[in-house]
């Protein structure tokens, strides 16, 4: 069991394409959780989802803009399914 109890559980982090989002997708792997990361570029999402599979847990990039309610809903249904 990690130190958080966040084990096999699931983060979305949103701005998680650099600076203190990155950062925090990164420890949450480290400490055991899948993390879908949510940034507005597509590069970003995509490498530190990398970044999280070469930890050794599951990860997804998702592209949505956090000033559009439609895309934030989209990014949460896509990281649901």
């Amino acid at each position: 069991m990690s130190l958080f109890g966040l084990e096999g559980k699931t983060a979305l982090v949103i701005g998680g394409g650099r600076g203190m989002g990155e950062a925090t997708a990164l420890h949450l792997a480290q400490v055991g959780c899948d993390v879908a990361i949510v940034d507005n570029a597509q590069e970003r999402a995509e490498y530190v989802s990398d970044q999280v599979i070469k930890l050794g847990r599951r990860s997804l990039p998702v592209v949505a803009d956090i000033l559009d309610e439609n895309s934030v809903d989209a990014a949460i249904a896509r990281v649901e399914a």
